[in-house]
């Protein structure tokens, strides 16, 4: 909590508030946005009745790109409901970037780059949905042959997971917990990915659209 506490006031954050869109007997417009964990393709296994789901992605990038040049397609696609899942690029960026820093002071920059985002996409006619950062400790292949991610970067990980947990109701609309595709040392299931951060098998989209599908179902 204490580590929380510094975050906000590192962040001076204010709340947005709760979205207050009214359920409606029309479609609703889902629009998925994100990083290369979107580029799976994991939207393709959701199945909302009476919902139009679509997803884009920017692979590779931070998540303030991300929202900038989700504008446009908001704009068109006009969505009820917009899904979020992004946030490791900024992780690895920070940490790579300042190798000895304070993980709470890391874990801040990217909580202000997430804050900065979600504003960018709040509307009060639409629900904003956020998730966690999928599980990723098992992920090596950014970082070289037989490295893997440094223990700064599963501190600024979890802390910002935690971060962003705890915005529900604040900053956004509902938290998406994607922790159940890992095991309890954050690392995704074997089943799940080719590379232990992207979801790149049949099972591993499935598991994520479903994680995805049963928390706005229980949302709506």
């Amino acid at each position: 909590m204490e580590i929380l506490v510094i975050i906000a006031a590192l962040l001076g954050l204010a709340s947005l508030g709760n979205s207050s869109v009214a359920l409606s007997k029309y479609i609703r417009r889902i629009l998925i946005i994100g990083d290369s964990i979107t580029g799976t393709h994991y939207y393709d296994y959701i199945n909302i009745p009476g919902a139009k789901v679509k997803g884009v992605f920017w692979g590779g990038q931070q998540v303030v790109y991300i929202a900038e040049h989700a504008l446009a397609e908001i704009k068109s696609f006009n969505p009820t409901d917009i899904v979020f899942i992004g946030g490791v690029n900024n992780i690895a960026s920070q940490v790579v970037g300042h190798p000895k820093s304070d993980p709470i002071i890391l874990a801040a920059n990217v909580a202000k780059d997430l804050t900065t985002a979600w504003k960018m996409l709040y509307n009060k006619d639409r629900r904003l949905w956020i998730g966690s950062t999928t599980p990723w400790f098992g992920y090596t292949k950014y970082f070289g042959p037989g490295k893997s991610i440094s223990e700064l970067m599963k501190r600024v990980t979890l802390i910002t997971n935690e971060w962003i947990m705890k915005q529900e109701g604040k900053l956004y609309y509902k938290f998406i917990d994607t922790s159940p595709m890992g095991n309890s040392s954050n690392v995704m299931y074997k089943e799940y990915t080719k590379d232990g951060l992207h979801p790149y098998t049949i099972a591993g989209r499935k598991a994520l659209a479903k994680i995805v599908q049963d928390t706005l179902i229980r949302g709506l």
